[in-house]
């Protein structure tokens, strides 16, 4: 077997693609394990550590080369952008990988939807484009709940406690003024 340089076989992201036998029409379903690595994360969003994860491949056999589809669930982990409370929640990955056999990497007939990497060795590194998934599946502005009224803008108090917190607002042209109607009151900015 030919293993390309940096690939580790053992990996549950790298398939062997001789299993298929370069026979047109023969798939291979599979479930494996994926450890979840903490580098899957954006600025604001990160997927969770912890144990592995289960997902579903399916490896398709054609003329040019190997279909490589997977689909799982990824346990996320951020902070709210409008409430800063710490939620997690699930998010369905679904990806798709063309491998083309050497010979049909650069000629005009492989036609996949998306990228299309050229079949090095005897191993599917499948790895780059899990990660890539997870990372575009997070979030850029997570929130806790779709109705989630954030924090007051001037004491930081977080609304979902009581939605009718509000503060007296006084024009701060006749914040001045305010001094006559309750003389040990400061005024507004003092």
């Amino acid at each position: 077997m030919r293993i390309q340089e940096g690939v580790d076989p053992e990996d549950p992201l790298v398939f062997d693609s001789q299993q298929l036998h370069r026979q047109p029409g023969a798939s291979q379903k599979l479930q494996r394990e994926v450890p979840i690595d903490m580098s899957w994360r954006n600025d604001v969003s990160a997927a969770v550590s912890g144990g592995p994860i289960p997902v579903e491949f399916l490896l398709e056999s054609a003329h040019d080369g190997i279909l490589v589809a997977a689909q799982g669930r990824i346990p996320l982990e951020a902070n709210c952008v409008r409430c800063l409370n710490p939620t997690e929640w699930q998010e369905d990955i679904h990806v798709q990988q063309f491998y083309a056999y050497p010979e049909h990497a650069n000629d005009g007939d492989v036609e996949a939807e998306g990228d299309v990497a050229e079949i090095r060795g005897d191993y599917l590194d499948f790895r780059d484009a899990f990660r890539d998934a997870v990372v575009l599946a997070l979030p850029l502005t997570p929130t806790c709940s779709e109705d989630c009224l954030g924090l007051c803008s001037q004491c930081g108090f977080v609304m979902a406690k009581d939605p009718q917190h509000k503060h007296e607002e006084i024009d701060p042209r006749w914040s001045e003024l305010a001094k006559f109607a309750d003389p040990d009151r400061p005024a507004q900015g003092e």
